[in-house]
């Protein structure tokens, strides 16, 4: 229904058979708040050393206590770090490495971008499957083995070396290069040079080596995938809302770390020649140099080895987490499952926009991080073992003290969500800005001679040349004896000797007086000042950029529902792996290769590139990456615009206010009036679950709750069986301890409940501030929430979500009162009258009984009687009786009445508990026989 004609029309029981229920904050299908699991001594003869296996460090039975001073998020947070460290090491030391491997084994930069691709398409396929099954196990133990595939990808990655050896083709034979004695490998002009040989197949791509990088890069992003899919939703939902700014900038920084040492390990590594023991004749500026790829990912996988193995001891959940795991399983098949997440995660435009804008700015940042180093190391003439370190340099360690700094200025000011989002586009604007200085900021080309022929491409064929037959296989510069001109190789300036006295070529047709020396010449390589400028407006603007980096993730987080968390951001990450880490290496493979002058050619195949047009490469590289820089924030802008979506970003009520104007958006106005005019007025949420949020609401003045259910969130399911049953049970229930329910309406596609408000907070708020209640207080509380269900009982209607969370408090703390009836139904047949058993798996599996667990028909008022048992222990006690989260150890436990009592509960009580907790459902008491027992009459 909906409002027509200026009348709120109010809800008629008629229609139960269109309208569903959803879990709104405090339903059974919310996560179970974990009891502070401090107690008091137990009893003499109770075991010490019992063990919860889910919340300890260890494998097994085997968990040593000494091990369980680890069983904490720092702990875990500071592994996960090492891990991030050495994982982020192992993409940047094959970034810094594309320009040698592509020498070495002969590939262009698409092969590259294919090989760097493959981890993508592992990634794509894996993410959602690990962000939705994920939390079915045990978090920490599947990241570390995840690390360990990462770990077995990088050693695959190095055994091309070990397979083929060191590149010999580079060096040449003396047959063809005409080495003697006054000729040390140089390509020399000699026109009764043997023609090139193409049978020993070197200098040509090396095939099994490419798709041996393939496998090797497929294996690492396996091993990607857990670390955020899992880690983050883990972490997150171990600490308190609060602290997650400071952990998750933590995570991301230290992770960024890891990067820069990659560069720097890689340009270590490739300092030294690929067969590390042997001299090849020529220094590491010869392009004919390859320096130890190889090396850098051996010490990489040994060192994720051994950081990982602690990992794989962390526990299921820590102790204090904000939110169960095993609860979220059950609150996502009462939701929805799969289908229900995927409906939720494609109606939310910021979800969308926020993916948007992302997928456009990885693009650029990834092609333009993958460039950079041989950006460098081509238009400013370094090394790449220098330019492995300046990009390292420049990129990671800038953005890891940027992440530092946005999540703690999270976490001491306390923005309002639209304020983040406004500064995430003020921050990405201006790395937009400095990335797109680079154009400015670039080398003049190096003079190397040749020029434009007739097919209007680049040639180094001149009539002082042309008789020599000259190659590309090699790229060998010399300097002309004008101190300017740089030629390809001494056959490219027509030498046709080597004097090693003068250390310089003679013979030199092409180089005035005949002479040229080795190498380039000075003034193409200290002719540029302008590296220093580069860096510095580079090195600020990824600084700047990495201070949103730690909000984007947050808000990601607190865009979806709790229960989508792990299936959103695994969802995402395809999306992210399909149009952002898939496309970026061919398109900016293809952008580098466009800007190619000479190719390594032999035997009519092309290599790799040996020289780029300065211009064309720095106009390409940076105006691709600013144009999709462009793009993201556009979408960041956008976001602005749906910031009120965000709800409850810190877990407290200073969240209010934006929750405030994100309901008055959601009811019109004149919606709004006539409800005033019922005397009825909406105020800011308290709480929201998957379908509903729990809202201050006032009538005629005074203080009242409202629940508001949006239906378009809630599946078939719900809509035709359980909003009916809880509205009709609503109106139908009347009682002094049970939370009254005020008056109900339908306002478009939302069900309003207006009800009595429990100001006090529930029994698990209690017990964090109060420890275990004492007895007689216990008797006080008992007496009235149970009576209250007694009540429900003697009309034919069971709760069947009994638990702490859905037993609310007044502001006093002097009345209890029973809530939640999203599973309450009548257990009387209409005609007959006759009591009829439930079938439906209802409640939290900490409460429930072992009946319900069986998924056999049960006896729903028999099974209030047992979760009411669990209650009491929890309240007298502060844990719960059975700890298991895995369905069968529950069973077995309840089963086995495995639990045990603190010191000081009294004997009567002991025996009330007991005979609640009876796992035979024919010898439990009804409520009229536990209200009766003698304990109650103790004072």
């Amino acid at each position: 229904m909906s409002m027509k004609n200026d009348q709120l029309e109010q809800f008629d029981p008629t229609l139960n058979d269109r309208l569903l229920i959803n879990d709104d904050s405090q339903s059974s299908t919310l996560v179970d708040r974990t009891i502070d699991d401090e107690q008091s001594k137990v009893e003499e003869e109770e075991d010490d050393d019992e063990v919860d296996h889910l919340t300890t460090c260890g494998i097994g039975s085997w968990r040593p206590k000494w091990m369980q001073v680890f069983a904490s998020p720092f702990f875990f947070m500071l592994n996960l770090g090492l891990v991030g460290v050495i994982q982020g090491m192992t993409g940047t030391i094959f970034f810094s490495s594309i320009s040698t491997l592509e020498k070495r084994f002969g590939f262009d930069s698409k092969i590259s971008g294919i090989i760097l691709i493959a981890d993508n398409f592992a990634d794509m396929i894996l993410n959602p499957i690990m962000g939705y099954i994920g939390i079915r196990y045990n978090r920490a133990r599947l990241i570390g083995l995840g690390e360990l595939i990462l770990a077995f990808g990088s050693f695959l990655t190095a055994s091309p070396y070990f397979i083929y050896g060191p590149g010999t083709h580079l060096l040449e034979n003396q047959a063809f290069f005409n080495i003697n004695s006054t000729s040390t490998n140089f390509e020399m002009c000699n026109v009764d040079r043997p023609l090139e040989q193409c049978e020993d197949n070197q200098g040509v791509t090396v095939w099994p080596a490419v798709i041996i990088f393939i496998l090797g890069s497929w294996f690492r992003g396996m091993g990607y995938t857990c670390y955020f899919v899992v880690g983050l939703p883990y972490l997150d939902d171990n600490i308190k809302k609060e602290q997650s700014p400071l952990y998750i900038s933590m995570m991301h920084a230290i992770r960024l770390v890891g990067p820069a040492f990659g560069f720097m390990l890689a340009s270590f590594c490739l300092s030294f020649y690929e067969q590390p023991f042997v001299d090849p004749g020529f220094g590491r500026n010869d392009p004919r140099f390859v320096g130890a790829w190889w090396l850098s990912f051996i010490i990489v996988g040994l060192l994720l080895a051994i950081v990982s193995i602690p990992m794989l001891f962390f526990p299921y959940q820590f102790k204090d987490a904000s939110i169960k795991a095993d609860d979220i399983q059950v609150k996502i098949k009462e939701s929805g499952g799969t289908k229900g997440a995927l409906k939720r995660f494609v109606s939310n435009p910021l979800v969308i926009l926020f993916i948007s804008g992302n997928i456009f700015r990885y693009i650029g940042l990834g092609g333009y991080i993958m460039f950079k180093s041989k950006y460098i190391e081509s238009q400013f003439r370094k090394s790449s073992s220098s330019a492995s370190f300046i990009t390292g340099f420049t990129s990671f360690l800038p953005m890891a003290f940027g992440i530092m700094i946005g999540g703690t200025a999270i976490s001491f000011f306390r923005p309002r969500p639209k304020t983040i989002f406004i500064v995430v586009f003020i921050v990405e604007a201006v790395s937009f800005f400095t990335v797109g200085s680079g154009l400015l900021l670039g080398c003049d080309p190096i003079n190397i001679d040749g020029g434009l022929n007739d097919m209007n491409k680049f040639s180094l064929q001149s009539s002082c040349n042309q008789k020599c037959d000259c190659s590309t296989r090699v790229y060998q510069p010399i300097c002309g004896n004008d101190l300017k001109t740089t030629y390809f190789s001494p056959c490219h300036a027509g030498c046709s000797s080597y004097n090693s006295k003068t250390l310089s070529f003679e013979g030199c047709s092409c180089s005035p007086g005949s002479v040229a020396t080795k190498g380039y010449c000075e003034s193409d390589v200290t002719g540029c000042n302008n590296l220093v400028k580069y860096i510095s407006v580079v090195t600020f603007g990824n600084f700047i950029s990495s201070i949103a980096r730690t909000p984007n993730s947050l808000i990601y987080l607190r865009t979806v529902d709790p229960i989508d968390k792990g299936f959103a951001i695994g969802l995402a990450s395809s999306l992210m792996d399909i149009f952002a880490f898939v496309p970026y290496p061919l398109l900016f493979g293809y952008i580098a290769d466009k800007s190619c002058l000479i190719w390594e050619s032999k035997c009519g195949k092309t290599g790799n590139c040996w020289i780029y047009d300065h211009d064309k490469f720095r106009k390409y590289l940076h105006g691709g990456a600013i144009t999709f820089f462009a793009i993201g924030s556009l979408f960041d802008f956008l976001m602005i615009f749906f910031s009120d979506y965000v709800r409850n970003f810190y877990d407290d009520d200073e969240d209010d206010e934006e929750m405030q104007s994100l309901k008055e958006v959601e009811l019109t106005p004149n919606d709004q009036k006539l409800l005033e005019k019922r005397g009825f007025k909406l105020g800011a949420p308290l709480n929201s679950g998957s379908f509903a949020c729990v809202c201050k609401a006032t009538y005629n003045g005074t203080p009242i709750a409202a629940k508001v259910i949006d239906l378009e969130k809630t599946s078939d399911d719900y809509r035709l069986k359980f909003l009916p049953r809880e509205i009709y049970t609503m109106k139908k229930l009347k009682h002094k301890y049970l939370i009254e329910i005020l008056d109900i309406f339908v306002v478009g596609n939302r069900v309003l409940v207006f009800m009595e408000l429990a100001a006090g907070g529930d029994f698990l708020d209690l017990l964090h501030e109060t420890k275990a209640l004492s007895e007689s207080r216990a008797r006080y509380f008992y007496l009235q929430f149970g009576d209250a269900l007694r009540y429900m009982h003697s009309i034919g209607f069971a709760h069947r979500d009994i638990k702490c969370e859905n037993i609310l408090l007044n502001k006093e703390r002097t009345e209890s009162k029973l809530t939640d009836f999203g599973f309450t139904r009548s257990v009387n047949e209409r005609k007959s009258g006759n009591q009829m058993l439930s079938d439906t798996y209802c409640g939290s599996a900490a409460y429930v009984a072992p009946e319900v667990l069986k998924a056999k028909p049960y006896n729903a008022l028999v099974s209030d009687v047992w979760s009411m048992g669990v209650v009491l222990f929890v309240l007298v006690n502060s844990r719960l009786p059975f700890g298991d989260r895995e369905t069968k150890k529950l069973l077995a436990s309840q089963l086995e009445k495995n639990y045990k009592y603190t010191k000081n509960i009294s004997k009567q009580l002991r025996q009330l508990i007991d005979w609640h907790l009876t796992p035979d459902p024919n010898d439990r008491p009804t409520m009229e026989d536990v209200l009766a027992h003698e304990w109650f009459q103790l004072e």
